[in-house]
C-alpha cells in the first residue's frame, strides 16, 4: 500500500513540475502580448485597423487564460465549444453594426 501511495504522489510531482513549466510559458506569452498591445498602442495604424489589431491581441490574451486557467484544455468538447460561440456571436454583433453605420 505504501508503494502505491508512494508511486501516486511521484506522479502527482511530475504532473505539478510540467504544470509549473506550462504556467510559465502561458504567463510569458500573455507579458509578451501586453507588450505587443502597448507597442501597437503607439503606432497609428489608422482608427480601424488600430481597433481590428487591439482586439486580435485581446482574443489571443483571453483565449490563452480560458484554455489554460480556466481549464478548458481538460474539459470537454461541449464546452469548448460554448466558449467559442461568445467570441463567434461578438464578432457577428460587430460586423452587423459596423455594416449598419458604413451603409447610412
Amino acid at each position: 500500500m505504501s508503494n502505491l501511495a508512494h508511486n501516486s504522489s511521484s506522479n502527482h510531482s511530475e504532473k505539478n513540475n510540467t504544470d509549473y513549466k506550462e504556467t510559465f510559458y502561458v504567463f510569458a506569452a500573455l507579458i509578451f502580448l501586453t507588450f505587443v498591445t502597448v507597442l501597437t498602442a503607439q503606432i497609428n495604424l489608422g482608427k480601424t485597423f488600430n481597433i481590428i489589431v487591439a482586439l486580435g491581441i485581446a482574443t489571443m490574451k483571453v483565449s490563452l487564460v480560458a484554455y489554460w486557467f480556466m481549464h478548458l484544455k481538460n474539459d470537454t468538447f461541449i464546452n469548448k465549444i460554448i466558449f467559442l460561440s461568445g467570441p463567434i456571436f461578438l464578432f457577428l454583433l460587430l460586423l452587423l453594426t459596423t455594416l449598419d453605420v458604413f451603409t447610412r
